[in-house]
């Protein structure tokens, strides 16, 4: 699939000073520095709505000032704000990072569209500070996005796409096997779905002897089984139980 990539179009207006520059400073902002210049009396007194050059020089630039240098949603605001949330998750200050990040992405799909490969990597990015901060939902929500994503980009004899739903089915198998969010079923279901799609995958692109077919075929036999498991009412399970220990104690006689 054919993926285009949709810029806006610069300022039609020089930067006050290089560009390169502003950025460099801008993505070494210090956590302490967001909400400095918040108050607008405060921006008005270090007249950043003109920065020169050799305020910039002086002073870390905050988020603030990086918007109000360039429009909400200017494509080259991505960068610096995609390493601003970066430096926050170094700084394990992972709710400060997801807000960035967020911002991140509206620029990213404003400019790239709703299907960019650009966003795997800031999905990925934003799942990693979820996970830290305990916040599943949000954790399943955006794996659930990231397949999505993965299953629009790539065609199925694409190595990207195994790639992807290697990732993906490796998150479900471990939510099932902790059960931590209450959805093991859900987790299940969606796992057994995952091995199959890839069981597709690997007959377009692997050698027949591949040993990933073993590990396909034995994970979509034990999430079968396990589902199937699952939909036995418990009566039923319970008259299962009782024949077998009837026939071993009948073994044992």
């Amino acid at each position: 699939m054919m993926i285009i990539e949709v810029l806006l179009p610069p300022r039609a207006r020089s930067l006050p000073f290089d560009a390169a520059r502003f950025f460099a400073l801008a993505v070494s902002i210090a956590l302490v520095t967001l909400g400095t210049f918040s108050n607008p009396s405060l921006a008005q007194q270090n007249n950043f709505s003109s920065i020169d050059s050799g305020l910039a020089s002086q002073l870390p630039l905050p988020l603030e000032v990086l918007q109000l240098e360039f429009s909400p949603y200017d494509y080259r605001l991505e960068e610096p704000l995609n390493d601003m949330a970066l430096r926050m998750q170094e700084a394990n200050d992972h709710e400060m990072a997801l807000q960035v990040f967020n911002k991140a992405w509206q620029v990213n799909r404003v400019n790239n569209g709703l299907f960019h490969e650009s966003q795997l990597a800031l999905l990925e990015n934003m799942i990693s500070s979820e996970r830290e901060l305990g916040d599943w939902e949000a954790v399943n929500k955006h794996y659930a996005h990231l397949e999505h994503l993965y299953r629009r980009l790539y065609n199925i004899d694409d190595p990207q796409l195994e790639s992807g739903l290697q990732k993906i089915s490796a998150w479900h198998v471990h939510a099932i096997n902790i059960n931590r969010d209450g959805k093991r079923m859900e987790h299940l279901r969606k796992a057994h779905q995952i091995f199959k799609l890839r069981l597709q995958i690997a007959e377009s692109t692997l050698a027949a002897d591949d040993p990933k077919f073993a590990f396909l075929y034995e994970s979509i036999a034990v999430s079968e089984h396990q589902l199937y498991m699952a939909n036995i009412p418990k009566d039923t399970k319970r008259i299962r139980r009782r024949a077998r220990r009837d026939r071993l104690i009948a073994g044992l006689d």
